[in-house]
């Protein structure tokens, strides 16, 4: 945890001052720099994830964001946004405007079987876990997927990354498709 804490510590000082003197129990660094600086001031955003109370308390703690792995299911990220939102108070940070997002694996088709058919097979290929078809991810027709996700936002994110795992360029349509519906 110190030898993490102290990374991130010293990735904002070299993005955001000119020399660094830095003095950590892991970490020392004298007069370091870093160029070019990023453009996104002060920082660009350090999101983290990971489920676990610890990984949660430190998201809290240091992170500009927070996702749920597209490998976790949506009962792992349902009680984790809870835990989440506690130690943001815990830190006086306010959890409504953190964001709180999930990776969601996906397939959308017309036919809901065909969908789930295409997102199985991803995913036991991808993470040899054919059950994360149902409890991680996202299948079947549009419609089915907008419930889908419109439960993840019920339980409290406010951000979704969308990873359809094949026909790509279909599967945008057909996401845009229900974007236009709500």
């Amino acid at each position: 945890m110190r030898r993490f804490r102290e990374g991130v510590e010293l990735i904002k000082a070299l993005w955001t001052e000119p020399k660094v003197n830095y003095r950590g129990g892991i970490f020392q660094l004298d007069a370091g720099a870093m160029s070019p600086k990023p453009v996104q001031t002060p920082h660009p955003p350090i999101w983290m994830g990971g489920g676990h109370p610890d990984a949660l308390r430190r998201a809290a703690a240091i992170a500009d964001g927070w996702m749920g792995a597209g490998g976790s299911s949506h009962a792992d990220f349902k009680r984790s946004v809870p835990l989440l939102r506690e130690h943001l108070e815990k830190a006086r940070r306010d959890p409504k405007t953190f964001p709180v997002s999930k990776r969601v694996f996906l397939s959308v088709h017309e036919r809901a079987d065909v969908a789930r058919t295409e997102l199985h097979r991803w995913v036991t290929v991808v993470y040899h876990n054919p059950a994360g078809t149902d409890a991680s991810g996202g299948h079947g027709t549009p419609e089915q997927v907008r419930e889908r996700l419109e439960e993840l936002v019920a339980i409290g994110a406010n951000h979704l990354l969308l990873n359809p795992v094949c026909r790509h360029a279909e599967q945008l349509e057909a996401l845009a498709s229900i974007a236009d519906h709500s």
